[in-house]
């Protein structure tokens, strides 16, 4: 835990996984050469697993490390207290959705919490543990681009944005085949086993599955002995909505909260803001897309190797930034990504002196609401996306209408080449507010008409519909990365 929790109970218990099972194989098998050996790991177990009760947790998936860590004290040591301890955390429930996505969303961290949750089911003896892994399997089809890689555009951990290899599932597919075969289980595992021999093993930029961890569990269940039906077929070419209809509609309550000036928005919605939130894959090929609410980015597309990491839409409004979608409504040839009914406050004056000097908001009585109505309607063309984004403003009190200046903003990789029609910032008129608007750099392009094209190796995406109505270079609250290549597009 060098790099991340020098005192880490549940990080120490994910070792639990891969010892266990090897303290289990030592005992069942005669290895005269190790009778040295096997009382010093079991001594090992022994005192991790015994030190790792009543200890904590910081993170959701930690909950099924604190399962599967009893577990095999139980298994191994019959550890009463250790089955007692592991049965608190279960009955929490466990943190996912009807669909299948667990509260981190993420693809690194779904394989932890299936091989946790597994990994108890057998030493616990609770097979209705393998429900949740199960559930979230049935999402993994709907997660891979063509190259094998997967979405990650909403992941709340650390692997948000990079490239995580579908492989990464090979432990929990294959274990979960071991307890539950079926044409479906089977079919995780082919894949994934597929994908890992074909993956570039020597390439660091991507998470590939640590091995070592799944071998004592090959031998636990070994594929010789195991139920191998024709698996399904794995899925290349879909349109399919996921989301949790219940979560969605408690999101979207805390969304229409008045907001408070210059306040990060998201924060108002929870420690994992954006669970359950729905979202469209769309996957024909090389043709990849994700269709996002409550994530700043809109969408992000791939075809093959040409990658838009993602579409935003800044307002000049209260210093947001870039606003998220509350609300995805289908129809039967396109989407529409809501944000109906978004309202902040300029306000007055306190009754009294505050305590601390500090603004207070929350304190403050609103005396000018503005509205804006936001949305975007996205149907599928020929081999591609259309965009029609609106939005409409207006002073609550007396329904006045209000302009609005928006920015939508394409980013890509600083790999690849963008060509076609597009400014330098260079090229725009001056505007001169230092300290209050962030400064342009060459990564940033203006896309005022025609068309662009976007290449890298041989891939391309092309964008039709500029333009530049207004001169403002990035709106403020723009908190967007800027280690990337920003296509910006000004529209009032």
């Amino acid at each position: 835990m060098i790099y991340c929790n020098f005192s880490s109970p549940a990080d120490t218990g994910f070792t639990m996984y891969g010892l266990g099972p090897i303290v289990q194989l030592l005992r069942k098998d005669d290895h005269s050469d190790l009778n040295l050996f096997l009382p010093k790991l079991e001594d090992l177990t022994n005192r991790i697993g015994s030190g790792l009760i009543e200890s904590g947790i910081h993170t959701p998936n930690h909950r099924w490390s604190n399962v599967q860590d009893p577990g095999w004290m139980w298994k191994l040591f019959a550890d009463k207290k250790a089955r007692d301890y592991a049965d608190l955390w279960l009955k929490e429930g466990i943190d996912i959705s009807s669909d299948g996505e667990y509260s981190e969303r993420s693809m690194n961290y779904s394989n932890h919490s299936n091989r946790s949750l597994i990994s108890a089911a057998y030493t616990l003896e609770k097979p209705e543990l393998l429900e949740a892994p199960g559930k979230n399997l049935q999402m993994l089809p709907f997660w891979g681009h063509s190259d094998d890689c997967c979405v990650t555009d909403f992941s709340e951990r650390n692997d948000a944005g990079i490239d995580v290899h579908i492989s990464m599932s090979l432990e929990s597919a294959y274990l979960f085949h071991a307890f539950e075969p079926s044409p479906f289980s089977a079919m995780p595992v082919q894949k994934c086993s597929r994908s890992f021999i074909q993956s570039r093993q020597d390439d660091e930029s991507y998470l590939i599955p640590a091995t070592a961890d799944l071998l004592p569990w090959i031998q636990i269940s070994p594929p010789e002995k195991m139920v191998w039906p024709e698996p399904e077929t794995w899925p290349s070419d879909y349109v399919k909505k996921l989301g949790d209809e219940k979560i969605q509609n408690e999101r979207v309550k805390l969304s229409r909260i008045l907001i408070l000036p210059y306040t990060k928005e998201m924060t108002l919605l929870g420690s994992h803001p954006t669970f359950g939130a729905p979202f469209v894959r769309i996957r024909h090929d090389k043709f990849s897309a994700t269709l996002l609410t409550f994530n700043k980015s809109i969408v992000s597309i791939r075809y093959g190797n040409a990658k838009l990491l993602g579409i935003y839409c800044s307002f000049s409004y209260f210093g947001l930034g870039a606003i998220f979608a509350s609300e995805l409504k289908s129809q039967t040839d396109r989407w529409e990504l809501k944000r109906p009914n978004l309202r902040a406050a300029f306000m007055g004056p306190l009754e009294k002196a505050p305590k601390i000097m500090d603004m207070e908001r929350d304190k403050r009585q609103p005396q000018n609401i503005n509205r804006f109505d936001w949305s975007v309607v996205t149907r599928e063309v020929k081999n591609g996306l259309k965009f029609l984004f609106k939005c409409s403003g207006a002073i609550e009190e007396t329904g006045d209408e209000l302009p609005v200046l928006a920015q939508v903003v394409l980013q890509f990789p600083q790999l690849g080449r963008i060509s076609g029609d597009y400014v330098n910032h260079r090229q725009l008129p001056a505007v001169r507010l230092p300290g209050y608007v962030k400064i342009p750099t060459e990564n940033d392009l203006f896309f005022h008409k025609g068309r662009i094209v976007y290449e890298n190796q041989g891939d391309l995406l092309i964008f039709k519909g500029g333009a530049l109505q207004h001169s403002m270079p990035i709106m403020l609250g723009d908190s967007l990365s800027q280690n990337v290549r920003s296509l910006r597009i000004n529209l009032i």
